[in-house]
């Protein structure tokens, strides 16, 4: 342990995040089940510490381990403001290495466009480690069609 980190938690490499539970499906995939560490919040809106109301899993692809694909499920937490003066409502929680609706991590997004720009050739072999069939990639000059990758 570091500073009270699961090994898990210093291998994935995302602080801020805790992980839950490793597990390979019979593809070989890696699915990483993983929440944020923090315990509580304020309301953005007016600061009051929020209450919860529950939790939305949240899948991204991540980069590959080992040469094998790697899929995080964020249990991302709901919150709501207690204060009935206060206008905020409910949101869910957020992190900077994970965007909403992204479809991959902010790192594996950096990486995979980071090497198209650089006009790398994809082959299938690099495309099924991250588990995805890159559009961009087949399709043109990164950017042609907006950064996007879709499930394979």
């Amino acid at each position: 342990m570091v500073d009270g980190i699961g090994a898990e938690a210093v291998l994935l490499g995302m602080p801020g995040f805790v992980v839950r539970a490793v597990v390979e499906d019979d593809d070989g995939e890696v699915w990483g089940a993983v929440e944020t560490t923090a315990t509580a919040v304020g309301c953005p809106a007016c600061g009051v510490r929020a209450r919860s109301k529950g939790r939305r899993r949240v899948q991204v692809r991540d980069l590959s381990v080992g040469g094998r694909s790697v899929r995080l499920v964020w249990s991302k937490r709901r919150w709501t403001c207690p204060d009935p003066d206060c206008g905020r409502g409910s949101w869910t929680e957020t992190h900077p290495e994970i965007q909403p609706r992204a479809v991959l991590s902010e790192r594996t997004r950096r990486w995979v466009f980071g090497h198209a720009r650089r006009g790398w050739r994809w082959n299938l072999t690099q495309e099924r480690r991250l588990g995805l069939v890159l559009c961009e990639a087949r399709h043109g000059e990164p950017g042609a069609g907006g950064d996007q990758a879709v499930r394979s």
